[in-house]
This record gives C-alpha cells, structure tokens and sequence, in this order.
C-alpha cells in the first residue's frame, strides 16, 4: 500500500510538471511508464 501512495504522489507531482513546463512527449510516455507500475502494484496486492 506504501509503494500505491508513492506512485499516487509521484504521478500528482509528474502531471503538475507537465502543465507547468507543456512537455508533449513527456506528457504521453511517463503516464505509462506509471500506468504499468500500477498495474504491478495491483497485481501484486491481490495474490
């Protein structure tokens, strides 16, 4: 659950950045680097 609220913060933090500096590329390739990082998390929790 630890690692869900990192993720969660990180993500919070990252889409702050995006507006702020209005970076297209980075604004479409860390969502998934997170997304993927959710996924696991997720899977991993419900074993």
């Amino acid at each position: 659950m630890e690692q869900l609220r990192e993720i969660s913060r990180k993500l919070n933090e990252t889409v702050e950045k995006l507006k702020a500096d209005k970076d297209i590329e980075k604004a479409v390739g860390e969502p998934h680097v997170i997304r993927d990082k959710l996924k696991k998390i997720i899977k991993e929790s419900t074993r």
